[in-house]
């Protein structure tokens, strides 16, 4: 096989490999339910809703069109929330997550947020891994996740809406994929290892991620129970590599727990594994 040859059959082999999409995705042309998706009823019954403007109008600028998921944050008290769930997800192989958003209004003033999490082994919810609010959108946006985690460990996917009093809008989420090759934009972590210290000693955890790094990216370690502790310390490896550090300082039987990495970014989040602090 001569070069040029080569170089053609590899693009074909890309192309093949980044039109696969795994289960769990949702384009929500049909029943939400069909997709494995649910949603938890939030506060006086504020939810989110299946939209199909093809078959039911709506004379609403603010709305867009087509089919997708929405919550309308009019009329509400602050810090309501609602919670659209994807179907527990179980990977062997990289893949990528990701989904469109809108935040609308027809005042131009923010509807409130839009959060995500991940949840891992039926743990807790913890703190959002993402997270867009204080802004309307202009059209749809995409976002990535780079989740690594992988079989036989099994994670969930939790859009959550919070609204915001005296800003009435919109706020939608649309075509949701797991795509079988990794992030474009949304750097990938490495496996995040355990660290095993004495009392008192400091333990220091050491994130390693694949994709570029902005000055503009947020890096942070997450406990299992939620609380986040912002990375200090980055390091560019090479322009397609880098690490991070972050210490748990005089550790105690207290400080035993889960941990994991997450960056954000411009073109979505990353999470890794959750790796072990051991305490002797």
């Amino acid at each position: 096989m001569n070069r040029i040859a080569t170089i053609v059959w590899l693009l074909q082999l890309l192309q093949k490999a980044e039109g696969q999409v795994f289960p769990g995705g949702c384009s929500f042309d049909e029943h939400y339910s069909n997709c494995g998706y649910s949603v938890a009823l939030g506060t006086n019954g504020f939810t989110w809703e299946q939209i199909n403007t093809w078959e039911k109008p709506t004379m609403d600028p603010a709305v867009p069109t087509g089919s997708f998921m929405m919550v309308n944050s009019s009329g509400r008290a602050s810090g309501q929330k609602a919670h659209l769930l994807l179907p527990t997800l179980k990977e062997n192989d990289t893949h990528c997550i990701d989904f469109h958003y809108y935040l609308s209004s027809r005042d131009r003033s923010s509807p409130g947020s839009l959060n995500v999490y991940v949840k891992v082994n039926g743990g807790p919810q913890g703190n959002p891994i993402w997270n867009v609010s204080g802004i309307v959108t202009e059209g749809w946006v995409k976002a990535e996740l780079a989740i690594s985690t992988f079989w036989p460990h099994f994670y969930q996917v939790i859009f959550e809406s919070v609204s915001l009093k005296g800003h009435p809008g919109y706020i939608a989420v649309d075509e949701v994929r797991v795509l079988a090759h990794p992030c474009r934009k949304a750097p990938h972590f490495l496996r995040l290892q355990n660290v095993e210290v004495n009392v008192g000693q400091n333990a220091t955890f050491q994130c390693i991620a694949g994709g570029k790094w902005s000055q503009h990216d947020k890096l942070w370690l997450q406990q299992w129970n939620g609380r986040d502790t912002a990375l200090m310390v980055t390091r560019v490896v090479n322009h397609r590599r880098f690490s991070a550090t972050v210490s748990v300082a005089d550790t105690s039987q207290r400080s035993i727990s889960k941990y994991r990495c997450v960056i954000r970014s411009d073109g979505g989040s990353g999470v890794s594994n959750y790796a072990e602090l051991i305490v002797k």
